[in-house]
């Protein structure tokens, strides 16, 4: 898969864990696929942040109820225990990547800071469209996330050119790392091809 600058490294079914969710830090990368036959019925909530970015041309999703039109690369940002759910058009399965993370409340011990993270999850319109430049840089850092693991996969260079790639000086450092997150070396993890990853930390 090649992508431009401004677009999010996407495999179908791929997914993503860091610790479970009985942790108190807790991530879940999804990337998958969604169509007009299989809209949900009804508005959901859970009890974890989530953020749901389209891929795909458009959608509508409900907040609270209320619908929002959505486009390719918006952000949905939805606090814990807010009802909701998307709504995807006939036609093409429609791409969507959702993240969903949970974190201690007293976390290094910075409540205001967590409050003004978290400021965005309860504006009064929870739909965000960045411009290109701001769009281009939330890419980066999403793809980061993914990146080595989808490259081990997908490319025959050599782990230690992509340990350096991604900003690695030593390779034992980069190989200690790697097992320490993915439970296996990488050398093992191109072999076993898994389509997703599992981190606890």
């Amino acid at each position: 898969m090649i992508n431009s600058d401004n677009t999010l490294l996407y495999k179908k079914h791929y997914c993503l864990t860091i610790n479970d969710i009985q942790h108190s830090l807790y991530y879940y990368f999804d990337y998958d696929e969604r169509s007009f036959d299989i809209n949900m019925p009804f508005q959901h909530f859970h009890s974890f942040f989530e953020i749901m970015i389209l891929l795909s041309p458009k959608a509508l999703h409900l907040v609270e109820g209320i619908p929002y039109s959505i486009r390719a690369g918006d952000m949905v940002l939805l606090r814990p225990s807010v009802l909701h759910r998307s709504e995807y058009p006939k036609g093409p399965a429609s791409k969507r990547i959702i993240i969903s993370f949970l974190y201690p409340p007293a976390l290094w011990e910075m409540p205001d800071t967590y409050q003004m993270l978290f400021e965005p999850f309860y504006a009064s319109l929870p739909i965000f469209r960045f411009p290109s430049e701001q769009q281009r840089l939330i890419c980066e850092k999403l793809n980061r996330i993914r990146n080595v693991q989808y490259l081990l996969l997908n490319t025959t260079k050599k782990i230690s050119q992509l340990a350096e790639e991604c900003g690695f000086t030593s390779f034992s450092q980069f190989n200690r790392i790697f097992q320490k997150y993915c439970g296996q070396s990488p050398s093992q993890f191109r072999k076993n091809g898994s389509d997703g990853g599992s981190f606890q930390t």
